[in-house]
Parts: structure tokens; C-alpha cells; sequence
């Protein structure tokens, strides 16, 4: 696991009261547009042990966590919960049974669940530092542009040999709320065999 990696474990529910439908846990970032969805199931106290992995920058906002029925035509909102992401930042896993807080006009229990965020630290290396890019290349012309990105041309500098490079403005990025596109850029640069 490496910093900017928040893994949040849907583990279980208890008290939740019964319903006709099948039920299901939604999971939102308000940092960036990521939200994941688990299994449905149908009881009182389910059991899911599902993770799902957010990417984002820094420690912050929050993540919403509704739990929902599936209906006919829609899914009704149950019980919900907003989870401050300040509460990881000792970088400890947090493993902790959230009360719902029942939806608008109901005198109904919503219950509970139970939930693992770890959103990990970066550990300090005791290495070498990495070289800067700027120390490795010389930049050249901008090649293209795109949204969040500028790729100029670099020209390496104990080879002299020329690559195109992308330079992603991280910070845009996530004020955009862009920031799940970064890992798709990244394949797609990967999977063209990029130095």
C-alpha cells in the first residue's frame, strides 16, 4: 500500500431493520468522483467483507457511506453516514461500528456498520533521494496539452536521447475532482512502454 491509496473495508451491519428488498452499501468520495457499490444481500445483519481501494491526494473531505434498498424502479436511501478522512491521519487502520443516521421524517432505527479505512503513511526512505526530472532532462518544445496535462519534449541528459514527456498538474487535478483519471493515464502510458 503507498500514500494516496485509501482502502475502505465494508465488513458488516447489525440492526438493520427488515425490509422487503435487498440491501446494499454506496460509497462515496466528496474529493474526487469515485464511488463503489457493494453486494446485495437480504437480512437484518449482513455480511459483505468487501474492500474497495480510493485513490486521492492528501488525508482529506470526507466519504459518504449510504446504506440503500434496492426497489423497483430506484434505490431508497436507509441510513447514511459521513466519515471525516481527518480521523486516518495517524495512518493507523480504523476499524469502527458507525451508527446510521436515519433518513429525513423517520422515527426508524437505521442500525449500524461496521467499517476498516486505512489510509496508509508514506514511509520516510532512508535511501538515496530519487533524482529530480529536471536533473535527468532538458525540456524542450510542448508537444501537446491536454485537460490536466502538458507533454513537452525532453531530451536526456547522459544520452541525449529524445522522449516525449507528460507532465500532469496533480493539484488541477483534484480540484477538478479528475483525480480517478490519473491511473488511467497512467496505464495508457505504461502499456506504450514509456521510459
Amino acid at each position: 500500500m503507498t500514500e494516496g491509496v485509501l482502502n475502505v473495508t465494508v465488513t458488516r451491519g447489525k440492526d438493520i431493520p427488515e425490509k422487503k428488498y435487498e440491501i446494499f452499501v454506496l460509497l462515496k468520495s466528496d474529493v474526487n468522483r469515485q464511488q463503489f457499490k457493494t453486494k446485495l444481500v437480504k437480512t437484518s445483519n449482513p455480511v459483505w467483507n468487501e474492500t474497495f481501494v480510493f485513490y486521492t491526494i492528501s488525508c482529506s473531505g470526507n466519504i459518504s457511506v449510504k446504506l440503500c434498498g434496492k426497489g423497483r424502479l430506484r434505490a431508497h436511501n436507509l441510513g447514511s453516514v459521513n466519515i471525516p478522512l481527518s480521523e486516518l491521519l495517524d495512518g493507523k487502520p480504523l476499524k469502527k461500528w458507525y451508527k446510521l443516521e436515519e433518513k429525513k421524517n423517520s422515527n426508524t432505527e437505521a442500525g449500524q456498520i461496521k467499517l476498516k479505512l486505512h489510509y496508509p503513511k508514506k514511509e520516510k526512505e532512508e535511501t538515496k533521494e530519487k533524482p529530480k526530472v529536471h536533473d535527468l532532462y532538458t525540456f524542450g518544445k510542448v508537444l501537446g496539452q491536454g485537460g490536466f496535462s502538458v507533454v513537452k519534449l525532453g531530451t536526456l541528459k547522459s544520452t541525449g536521447e529524445e522522449f516525449a514527456i507528460k507532465i500532469v498538474d496533480k493539484a488541477s487535478l483534484a480540484k477538478k475532482n479528475d483525480l480517478h483519471l490519473l491511473p488511467v493515464s497512467y496505464t495508457h502510458l505504461r502499456a506504450h512502454e514509456t521510459p
